[in-house]
Order: structure tokens, then C-alpha cells, then sequence
């Protein structure tokens, strides 16, 4: 078996146990995977001046909703773009807010975007074990400012004080 990380391996482990199967522990053998980045296309495309990437899907695992909610309640210039046009209804939702943007990235400017975003937002739940929207970012040299949870800190995001905060001290 191989996991991407800790967290996950001692998930498989956990679950074994809750089987009641602990003695399969000892024989099965496990090591960690850790995928090469992607390198994205850095081909220019137009963007705000200054924004805030959210480049994670919009649904209820994301946290995006918290987010939104954050960025709302700051005085900021910045723009807050998520970058999943493919959930209708959410976009509908999002339709008019103020320096809120809806927008997928092409490939070929997906490295461009993530280069210069101001910082990009990560808020999942404690159960992931793995993220490769936050690893993207930090592959293109963006900081990554996420909730407190063990992948996040793993991972390299920027997480050593609460989602709130950071987005506020990031602005």
C-alpha cells in the first residue's frame, strides 16, 4: 500500500483496527508516494490586479462557503476568484458579488495565474489526505493560506494561525 502521507497511512491503519483485524497490521507493508508537481503553462492571460485564488471545486468538502464569507466581511481591493466554473448552481450563486469571479484558467495559463495570485485559499476538512491544488501552488511559488489541520502543515501551507486571520493578515 502507499499513501501520500501520514495522516492517510495511519487512516488505513485506524480502520484496520476498528475491524478488528489488527494483527494484519504487521504484515502489511506500506511506504509513502509523493507525485511530481505539475508544471502548468505560464502563458499570460488577463487577471485582476490583485486576487485571492481559490482553486479547489465548489462543494460542501471545500469550505468555499467560509471562505466567501470571510472575504466579504474584508475592506480589500483584491478580488476573491474561484476558479471552478462547472458547478452551475454555485455560479449562478456567486453572480454579482462584488470582486467575486467565477472563472476556470486554461492550462496553458494555470502556472501564469498561480504565480500571481496574491495567495491562494485552502479550507478542507480534516478527513483529506491529500491536495493537489495546494501543492500547485506552492509549485509555482504561491502561499498557500489554509485551516489548521495536520495535511495542511504537512503539505507546507501556511496554516499557524486560524483561516480568518491569515486571509485578513495575507490582504
Amino acid at each position: 500500500n502507499l499513501f501520500h502521507t501520514e495522516q492517510a497511512r495511519e487512516l488505513f491503519y485506524q480502520s484496520i483496527r476498528e475491524e478488528g483485524l489488527d494483527e494484519a497490521i504487521d504484515s502489511k507493508q506500506t511506504d509513502y508516494f509523493h507525485p511530481l508537481p505539475t508544471t502548468f503553462g505560464v502563458k499570460p492571460m488577463h487577471t485582476p490586479d490583485k486576487y485571492i485564488l481559490f482553486n479547489h471545486r465548489l462543494n460542501n468538502s471545500t469550505g468555499w462557503r467560509e471562505v466567501l464569507e470571510i472575504f466579504k466581511g474584508l475592506d480589500t481591493d483584491a478580488y476573491l476568484w474561484f476558479t471552478d466554473e462547472s458547478n452551475l448552481k454555485v455560479k449562478a450563486e456567486l453572480e454579482g458579488i462584488p470582486r467575486v469571479l467565477v472563472k476556470s484558467v486554461p492550462f496553458e495559463s494555470y502556472g501564469y495565474v498561480l504565480a500571481n495570485a496574491h495567495f491562494t485559499v485552502c479550507n478542507l476538512q480534516d478527513y483529506a489526505t491529500w491536495n493537489m491544488a495546494v501543492l500547485d501552488s506552492i509549485n509555482h511559488g504561491t502561499t498557500v493560506i489554509s485551516n489548521r489541520t495536520n495535511l495542511m502543515a504537512e503539505l507546507g501551507a501556511d496554516n499557524n494561525i486560524d483561516l480568518e486571520d491569515g486571509i485578513k493578515q495575507g490582504i
